[in-house]
C-alpha cells in the first residue's frame, strides 16, 4: 500500500510547477530525502536546477542531510534561493 507525504513548493518551484503543494505517493516507506529528490526529478525534470539548490524543511525543521528519513505523513518543503537586486 502506498502512503503519502505532503510536499510544499516555494518561490520559483511553485511558479514552475504551478502548484503550492501536493500529496506525493511514496513507493515504500521509509525513504531518504535524497531518494525523494530523485523521485521528484523523475516526475518533474524541469525543476532540476531549482531543486538541487533548494533548502529543505521536514516538518518545519530545516535539514541539509540527504540521508534524513522521510516518513508517511511528513510535510516536506522545498525553498529555492530567491534572487534579488
Amino acid at each position: 500500500m502506498h502512503q503519502t507525504v505532503h510536499l510544499r513548493y516555494f518561490a520559483g518551484l511553485r511558479e514552475t510547477l504551478g502548484v503550492e503543494g501536493e500529496e506525493f505517493k511514496l513507493p515504500r516507506t521509509p525513504i531518504t530525502l535524497n531518494r525523494l529528490r530523485e523521485l521528484l526529478l523523475e516526475q518533474y525534470p524541469e525543476i532540476a536546477p531549482q531543486l538541487k539548490s533548494s533548502a529543505v524543511a521536514v516538518n518545519l525543521e530545516l535539514t541539509s542531510q540527504p540521508d534524513s528519513q522521510i516518513n508517511p505523513g511528513d510535510e516536506v518543503a522545498f525553498m529555492p534561493p530567491v534572487g534579488g537586486g
